[in-house]
């Protein structure tokens, strides 16, 4: 097993302490890179977060002096983890997850090599899948929506359908990769609202408390205009992937032409 690990980070420095301790005391010895991604915190938290980046002594710190949004900052972290390492199962973590067991990665790439599935991603962050899996086969749940705090994704994956699309700005950015993925063949048994995750993942990771209450995103006064602008560029630019999930007979077609007003 070869595994690389990166986390994001934004205005929130407390909940970086915690997560940060997580990945030390967790699964630290079991990646051989873990990197950093600060993306244009306020300068009133950098002491803050040169004290929450000891956790991590080792680990490859990339502080931006601008903020850029999840797409630009996870695809910072995918090409450092893809250039500097020779990891085969790339991780990607948000700032508000504590890591509980190792086998939040040995689990993770076990079963992603036993069922040829590329890209699992934690379900149990947010009230969204609250209500637990709809389908489970003994090793791999699915689940209704797509969450992007605790994801995994092979090297060959990502190789053949490239990273993050950048024109999404802190929405719908996940979903879009994952529809990708979907129409490449890496996650077999998926589909749209038919997203996996790995049976036992809510031991391994956890959500810290208030992390929604606290979203350094949803708060901001661009959020509402992030999901229109996203969900427009999806329309126009990307047709094949958006009528996965919002095209004629979708489940989510009526909201997709009550926010688009068409």
């Amino acid at each position: 097993m070869s595994a690389a690990l990166g986390i994001t980070t934004y205005n929130r420095p407390t909940f970086a302490d915690k997560c940060f301790r997580s990945v030390r005391d967790a699964v630290r010895p079991l990646v051989s890179l873990v990197s950093v991604y600060n993306d244009g915190s306020d300068a009133k938290y950098r002491a803050e977060y040169r004290r929450a980046y000891g956790r991590l002594q080792d680990a490859t710190i990339i502080d931006a002096q601008e903020n850029h949004g999840v797409a630009f900052a996870k695809n910072r972290l995918l090409e450092t983890m893809l250039e500097q390492t020779d990891a085969d199962w790339l991780f990607l973590c948000e700032d508000d997850i504590l890591v509980k067991s190792p086998e939040a990665i040995t689990e993770y790439v076990r079963v992603a090599e036993e069922t040829g599935i590329h890209h699992f991603s934690f379900a149990y962050h947010g009230e969204g899948n609250s209500a637990g899996p709809s389908i489970s086969d003994g090793q791999v749940e699915y689940h209704f929506h797509s969450v992007g705090a605790w994801c995994m994704y092979s090297r060959e994956s990502l190789e053949k359908v490239g990273l993050f699309d950048e024109n999404f700005n802190n929405a719908w950015e996940h979903v879009e990769m994952e529809m990708r993925l979907i129409d490449a063949g890496f996650m077999p048994g998926s589909a749209a609202h038919r997203y996996p995750d790995v049976v036992g993942s809510s031991v391994w990771l956890k959500e810290i408390p208030n992390s929604i209450e606290k979203s350094s995103i949803r708060p901001r006064d661009d959020w509402e205009s992030s999901i229109l602008q996203g969900l427009r560029y999806w329309h126009d630019a990307k047709p094949e992937t958006f009528s996965h999930l919002f095209g004629p007979g979708t489940h989510l077609e009526n909201y997709a032409n009550r926010i688009l007003n068409y």
